[in-house]
């Protein structure tokens, strides 16, 4: 499970979008890790080493972790589904790999470069090492992508991270004809609000339409004011639970994980989030000269937990607090 950090929300940084059906110039502060021969570009950051000398479009980061991403395309000349191709996938995993386990219990339906895509995590052992992999099984125009990362279990969490990246950055070099729909165009368009999250989500986010959406990161994320001062952010994570546990609960977990001191100012075990019991929680952390305030609202389910986080400064957070739990009263589930 990935560790939450609040204080590092502000640093979500602005990074271009590739366009697609034409060679472009790799993002800032990234690199091709693709084959000219393949139907994508991979794009890594350039902190990783790139593989694709090896005639497979791959890169590495750490060989000690055995962090590495690759990813390979397939003509689907028999003409079968994305869910088929998908299960014949995890079949081959499944035969190939040693002590293979799904982890991922529902494969999650998501987008990958424009195309419909799936995603699940699996553990196995490779090299007498104990192993985690995320997998993207992807359409595109004319067949299958798959889009792996793996690293040694320990390893895993430290590169989750640059993956995330490495996923948003993901192109592919013929544009998705029915491009899979934004929110935006499935949803009830409110006056004055518009909506951070998009179709591969479960929720509707909404934020004022005064605010920045910024949709080259992973996770549905806006900014409170285009002031180059103020970098008030909201965003909205969510994590599979390995085994049950309640929002007050998660709530300590990320306590024990805060890498500052912190102050608690408001607790609220009765809050709510898209009509579901949440625990609400205001505090300030960070270093001297460089605090931060924070609210956040856990909600917790069957096998998910949900994190809205608003963070800002101390000169910023009370102007924005209003419009923020505006945005938390119009948060819904599908």
């Amino acid at each position: 499970m990935k560790k939450i950090i609040a204080v590092l929300l502000l640093a979500i940084m602005v990074l271009g979008v590739v366009s697609c059906g034409e060679q472009v110039e790799a993002p800032s502060g990234f690199q091709v890790a693709s084959v000219d021969s393949d139907p994508f570009y991979l794009y890594v950051p350039n902190s990783w080493t790139s593989n694709a000398s090896s005639g497979i479009s791959s890169a590495y980061c750490s060989t000690a972790g055995s962090v590495l991403v690759s990813a390979f395309a397939q003509k689907n000349d028999a003409g079968i589904s994305l869910e088929q191709y998908t299960a014949k996938t995890l079949e081959s995993f499944q035969r190939t790999l040693e002590e293979f386990e799904l982890v991922t219990k529902k494969l999650e339906e998501t987008v990958l470069g424009s195309y419909a895509a799936y995603c699940f995590d699996y553990t196995a052992t490779s090299g007498k090492k104990d192993m985690a992999f995320r997998t993207y099984v992807s359409n595109y125009a004319e067949g299958f992508t798959v889009l792996t990362y793996s690293a040694v279990k320990d390893s895993f969490a430290t590169y989750e991270e640059d993956f995330g990246e490495i996923v948003s950055k993901f192109t592919f070099k013929v544009e998705n004809e029915n491009e899979i729909p934004s929110k935006e165009q499935n949803s009830e368009v409110i006056e004055g609000w518009q909506l951070a999250s998009n179709i591969k989500y479960e929720y509707d986010f909404y934020v004022p339409k005064a605010w920045r959406v910024d949709k080259t990161t992973e996770i549905p994320t806006a900014y409170c004011s285009e002031e180059s001062q103020d970098n008030s952010n909201v965003t909205l994570m969510s994590y599979v639970l390995n085994e049950p546990m309640t929002a007050a609960e998660y709530w300590e977990k990320t306590k024990s994980e805060l890498t500052y001191d912190y102050t608690v100012f408001t607790t609220d075990e009765n809050a709510t989030l898209g009509g579901l019991s949440a625990v609400a929680v205001e505090y300030e952390t960070g270093l001297v000269g460089m605090m931060y305030r924070i609210k956040q609202v856990f909600c917790a389910t069957s096998n998910m937990v949900y994190v809205f986080t608003y963070t800002s400064d101390a000169t910023h957070y009370d102007t924005h607090l209003d419009a923020v739990n505006e945005t938390i009263a119009m948060f819904e589930f599908h």
